[in-house]
């Protein structure tokens, strides 16, 4: 198409452009068929109360939706340690010929 080959960076740019645009877009649309809408700067103080109430809800369900990735987390290191142990067993014993004579080297 005529421009440098950028790699990741160019695919990061494109993806915050695109984004950026569509945002511009979004917040134009709205405006436009919202006529009845006005927001002024003291509108985006934040409200302790509804922040409040947002939080009940949000917290718990994000905690909800995390947990099931931890799971998966806390097993895969609990089998990746068990998978060492037995690889480290049987290099241990196979190295000795005699299992009378192994011995653990510290």
């Amino acid at each position: 198409m005529g421009l440098p080959a950028l790699g990741v960076t160019g695919a990061a740019v494109a993806t915050v452009a695109g984004q950026m645009t569509a945002c511009s877009l979004a917040v134009l649309y709205f405006f436009r068929t919202n006529p009845g809408i006005h927001i002024t700067l003291p509108d985006m103080r934040p409200d302790r109360s509804i922040a409040k109430r947002i939080y009940a809800v949000g917290v718990p369900s994000g905690l909800m939706t995390a947990m099931p990735s931890l799971l998966v987390g806390i097993l895969n290191a609990l089998l990746v340690e068990l998978h060492a142990r037995r690889l480290l067993r049987s290099v241990y014993i196979s190295n000795c010929k005699p299992l009378s004579t192994c011995r653990p080297t510290v």
